[in-house]
């Protein structure tokens, strides 16, 4: 199991490098889709029997819900609301990273 958690963390850093650290601050609804999305992907490979791909993607889901943990701890009680015409949660206004 240490194995896979240390790929999932590894897949945590490359988000971040991607994207930013926490510059991913999207609304809860968001990070739904972004999960659904990458777990699409694992689905259809598994689907075409692609084993390696499909446990590829299924770090990247994990992954991704992890980031979305650590925006949820980040915001707070702001979770589910304070969003700017975009979408984003606005940082800078709460005084917080």
């Amino acid at each position: 199991m240490e194995s896979i958690l240390e790929e999932i963390r590894r897949e945590r850093q490359r988000q971040d490098e991607q994207w930013g650290h926490h510059e991913q601050l999207h609304p809860p609804g968001t990070w739904a889709m972004i999960v659904m999305e990458e777990l699409g992907e694992a689905c259809q490979a598994f689907v075409q029997r692609d084993l390696e791909h499909a446990r590829r993607e299924l770090v990247q889901v994990a992954a991704v819900v992890v980031q979305w943990l650590e925006i949820i701890d980040l915001m707070g009680d702001d979770a589910n609301h304070e969003y700017d015409d975009n979408g984003k949660w606005e940082a800078a206004n709460k005084n917080k990273p």
